[in-house]
């Protein structure tokens, strides 16, 4: 099965998340406002990069941008 790459927005701590590997699809980024739903995602996902702030903020939105452009 091919796999695809996939970026979660406003993310909380990734209940969404939770089959979706299973699905074939990995989360290679998150982004989370909260600190802990952030650190708790991080947890729950050691593999998945977390980007905590606001996507509003110009700094946190190119910081996710340029990491999946990396991906």
């Amino acid at each position: 099965m091919n796999r695809l790459n996939g970026v979660s927005l406003f993310s909380n701590v990734g209940l969404a998340e939770t089959f979706l590997s299973e699905l074939g699809i990995d989360i290679v980024l998150a982004n989370e406002l909260i600190k802990e739903r952030a650190d708790f995602y991080k947890h729950l996902y050691p593999n998945t990069d977390v980007v905590c702030g606001d996507i509003t903020d110009n700094i946190v939105r190119n910081e996710i941008v340029d990491k999946i452009l990396k991906n």
